[in-house]
């Protein structure tokens, strides 16, 4: 076994998941890059301020030592390697939750985001013994989070205008999945949440934009 392969933590059939290897992600890659890109962080809280590849090492190596926080790297299965990074944070043992974190680099695997999401969604539930699992989405992204729906998660909230960006406020959606949820539909399917192909499953999703629907609902309490 190449050392590479013991540091898999999470074996996918698009991509797999694996312990961060700081000197071949960051200091001899282009990680950092990433959280300064303009469309990678379009719909995301980054690329504000530049970081310095320094200064990536030092935040993820932090994380690394951090036991509220597990992140892994996300990698191409061909070459092992990093294409972006997914994490749980803020984990909770004594009310057994987390959130959920993805940010995805330049060489974009179809998907491998989708398949990223329902690895880590999975681990937190079998592995950490969490029950509830959750992120915050900007309005730009509700086809990812119809997407995410496919595995599991649902829009439990929305904080109105909460970021703001190219001058406007944005809203931000607020999707969970709880452990019950994900193994009744890990049942459905056999005992694999994503039915042997992440790919075909998520090209199953009805396009419907949930987060408009949210608005019209409380549009409705409201008015």
């Amino acid at each position: 076994m190449d050392d590479h392969e013991k540091d898999i933590l999470i074996e996918g059939s698009i991509i797999n998941l694996r312990k961060v290897n700081v000197d071949k992600d960051i200091r001899n890659g282009t990680w950092h890059t990433w959280f300064n890109d303009i469309e990678i962080t379009q719909n995301l809280e980054h690329g504000i301020f530049p970081v310095s590849r320094e200064e990536e090492i030092d935040i993820v190596e932090q994380e690394i030592v951090n036991k509220k926080t597990l992140i892994l790297a996300v990698v191409n299965k061909l070459n092992n390697n990093a294409i972006g990074v997914v994490s749980l944070k803020d984990i909770d043992h004594l009310n057994r939750r987390a959130e959920i974190g993805l940010v995805m680099g330049f060489d974009k695997l179809p998907g491998g985001a989708f398949e990223a999401m329902a690895l880590i969604t999975r681990h937190g539930f079998k592995r950490l013994n969490l029950n509830k699992l959750y992120c915050g989405q900007y309005e730009a992204l509700w086809k990812w989070v119809d997407k995410l729906s496919l595995i599991g998660f649902k829009i439990e909230g929305v904080k109105r205008e909460h970021a703001y960006r190219d001058g406007k406020p944005i809203d931000i959606f607020i999707t969970g999945v709880t452990s019950s949820d994900f193994f009744e539909l890990e049942k459905e399917r056999g005992g694999d949440i994503l039915s042997g192909d992440a790919l075909k499953l998520q090209k199953t999703i009805k396009v419907q934009n949930r987060t408009q629907k949210i608005r019209e609902l409380l549009s409705k309490i409201y008015s």
